[in-house]
């Protein structure tokens, strides 16, 4: 599945996903940046490219490299003919398969490319997956990178659990910080546990100082 510049909602996805791949595409999108050029924005799951609501992926037009609207179109900014297509690009599938592609692109992206095509040769590129501006295929990109980013990106605040725990002895701190992950509860409940422990459990003076709501 390519990963797409317009990241997709997960229910306009043309496959199922399990719980964990959801969560993944989640905090992806708490964590991605990008900048949107309409000719390099892949039109496979693309959450503004869809067809009775859901995104496409036809991986055969991916393996012969058709990925960017601009592989459908000609110099003009007109689709290519049926024929030309599968001829240009070696491709075996029906008109029918065509017109659904063409039918779910919108008329709005496919505006911004004609209005550019006459003043720049333009030429896609897939977009970086970067975080940060750091490239994820680096090595400098590591799981404590992304962690801590992820935890910016949900819980900027500073954490308070030194705060917390001041008047409680060492040995007993360690305990709190690591008994509960043994007990047999639900993650949710070790969750709960973790975030009042760091003082980052929604309460309305957490919310207040996250999202700016007035004191009442």
């Amino acid at each position: 599945m390519y990963v797409v510049s317009f990241m997709p909602l997960i229910s306009k996805l043309s496959m199922k996903l399990s719980k964990f791949h959801q969560q993944v595409l989640l905090h992806w999108k708490l964590v991605c940046n990008h900048n949107f050029t309409p000719h390099s924005s892949p039109i496979w799951n693309n959450q503004y490219i869809l067809s009775k609501r859901k995104s496409l992926c036809y991986c055969d037009w991916v393996e012969k490299g058709v990925w960017s609207l601009l592989h459908l179109l000609d110099e003009s900014g007109n689709f290519l003919e049926h024929d030309v297509f599968i001829d240009q690009f070696n491709l075996e599938c029906t008109e029918k398969q065509c017109k659904v592609v063409i039918k779910a692109v919108s008329q709005v992206m496919l505006n911004m490319i004609k209005g550019m095509l006459p003043y720049n040769t333009l030429v896609p590129q897939l977009p970086s997956l970067c975080i940060d501006e750091l490239d994820l295929k680096e090595k400098k990109c590591t799981n404590k990178v992304l962690g801590n980013t992820l935890t910016c990106k949900i819980f900027p605040l500073p954490l308070k659990i030194k705060n917390l725990l001041k008047d409680v002895p060492e040995e007993q701190k360690k305990k709190m910080r690591s008994r509960y992950l043994s007990l047999p509860i639900s993650p949710k409940a070790k969750e709960i546990h973790f975030k009042i422990l760091n003082d980052i459990y929604p309460c309305h003076e957490f919310l207040r100082k996250r999202f700016n709501f007035d004191k009442k």
